[in-house]
């Protein structure tokens, strides 16, 4: 039987990142962001077993699309080997920003990868086993996913979920547009732009749930800050 664990939304290399998730111990700057990187996937390895029957999910933003260079792939290989070990199995679900590099990769630098390669391909090239598009069942009641998925009040299953960071899915959570509403609201206040309202979805008494429901194990959530999430113990 293998020992699964879990995480989510690294952000690794991402600076603003240590801004709008609170990881208030780093500055935001391209340096203190690359040892928030090494510390990260550090942390992972000292966590968890590095043995044959352990497998390591990660639900998703792995790293951050839009600032993907030569570099950022170079960099990405050597934390996934970290997170790998000699024996462990990676997975990844993936996570919004995983999908944005394609669009901002010098694909000229990434031979034998193309723009066309299929995102599956990417991620095993870079040490993933097993790479998913969309929301994984896991035990039979247990979906892993990226963006929480929605479940109505007594659901037969548990959203194991990453996206949201430090704040929590609860019951107005589908209610609105934007479902991570504060960190997008922090990006447009330190921009000086116009804060977006948040906008009711139509029936929005239908998106109502049980925040029973929903797990999450973001590097960032509150209650389990920084901490590899034991699966078989949720």
């Amino acid at each position: 039987m293998s020992r699964e664990y879990v995480t989510s939304d690294l952000h690794l290399l991402h600076t603003n990142i240590i801004r709008y998730a609170d990881r208030k111990e780093y500055k935001t700057t391209d340096v203190d962001s690359m040892q928030m990187s090494w510390n990260i996937v550090n942390s992972i390895n000292e966590q968890i077993p590095d043995e044959d029957d352990v497998i390591l999910w990660n639900l998703g933003d792995l790293f951050y699309g839009k600032l993907f260079t030569d570099q950022t792939l170079d960099y990405l290989s050597k934390f996934i080997d970290v997170m790998k070990g000699k024996h462990r199995t990676l997975n990844i679900v993936l996570g919004n920003h995983d999908r944005q590099f394609k669009d901002f990769a010098d694909w000229e630098k990434f031979y034998p990868l193309t723009k066309y390669t299929p995102f599956v391909s990417i991620f095993q090239h870079l040490g993933f086993t097993n790479v998913y598009d969309r929301p994984v069942l896991w035990k039979d009641n247990f979906i892993l996913s990226h963006e929480p998925v929605f479940l109505k009040k007594n659901s037969q299953f548990k959203n194991i979920h990453g996206h949201v960071h430090n704040k929590n899915v609860d019951e107005t959570f589908f209610q609105w547009d934007l479902e991570n509403y504060y960190m997008v609201r922090k990006a447009y206040e330190d921009s000086g732009r116009e804060v977006p309202p948040l906008t009711k979805k139509k029936n929005w008494q239908q998106w109502t749930v049980d925040p029973k429901l929903y797990i999450n194990v973001c590097w960032d959530c509150e209650k389990h800050r920084y901490k590899v999430r034991n699966l078989n113990n949720l």
